[in-house]
């Protein structure tokens, strides 16, 4: 990439990946949010259409050739500096990948960050997440394009930020986070068509801050740190394979 940052996100559209926004750290360690969105063709990263509003941490979800970003962080006034003057938003911004335009959609319903979320039958799912003041969230939302209404569905058996997640099968699977003292090897599953949330197996390798992609019916967990807040980055990548039906 053009330079280091972190918590940007990403998704992709046909041939192309998009990382959108996050943190560029400064010499002093300050936390500085971006809005640069960049698309990559497998060879080289070139500048795309910035986003309007500034939005780290967020969960980004590809609906045909659109790229919906919601919830994250952002600056809370004037101040861009540190990790305190950023807060929770609510915001829900959508990328036109064809066009090369950007439009915002309907707020979610919980202004939170540090979420995870996938596309499962033409919906965005936006499960967990934490705020600033109010700790991890087991909220899970689901978004209609069509209709560009949310709905609160059935939450998650246990709250989780830094969590990942994917989809597999129609269901949503979310695993993996952090708590207040400890990294959470919880691993669960939801049924869009139950509204039921059941347990999966536990994460071999407890991690926060790790990413998920669905790949031909896997799931794979990429990397994150071992132990709660910063410090300990691993590069494991392990697979969870779900159960038939």
């Amino acid at each position: 990439m053009p330079f280091p940052r972190h918590h940007p996100a990403l998704a992709a559209v046909r041939d192309r990946l998009y990382a959108f926004g996050g943190f560029r750290v400064t010499e002093e360690g300050g936390w500085v949010a971006i809005r640069d969105a960049l698309a990559f063709d497998g060879k080289v990263w070139a500048p795309a259409p910035e986003m309007p509003q500034i939005q780290c941490e967020t969960v980004a979800v590809t609906l045909g050739d659109r790229i919906h970003l919601a919830s994250g962080r952002a600056p809370s006034g004037a101040s861009n500096r540190k990790w305190t003057d950023h807060g929770d938003v609510a915001t829900h911004q959508m990328f036109d990948a064809h066009a090369r335009r950007w439009s915002a959609a309907a707020p979610c319903p919980l202004a939170r960050n540090s979420a995870t979320g996938a596309a499962i039958g033409g919906m965005f799912y936006l499960a967990g997440g934490r705020t600033v003041r109010g700790g991890n969230s087991a909220q899970l939302d689901r978004y209609d394009p069509k209709a560009d209404r949310w709905e609160t569905l059935r939450p998650m058996p246990r709250a989780a930020g830094g969590l990942a997640g994917a989809a597999a099968g129609g269901k949503l699977y979310v695993f993996g986070g952090e708590g207040v003292r400890d990294v959470i090897p919880d691993c669960w599953c939801y049924d869009p068509g139950t509204d039921q949330w059941t347990a999966g197996p536990p994460m071999r390798t407890p991690r926060h801050g790790l990413a998920a992609a669905s790949v031909n019916g896997r799931i794979y967990a990429v990397g994150g740190g071992l132990k709660v807040s910063g410090g300990q980055v691993c590069p494991i990548n392990e697979i969870l394979l779900p159960a038939a039906g």
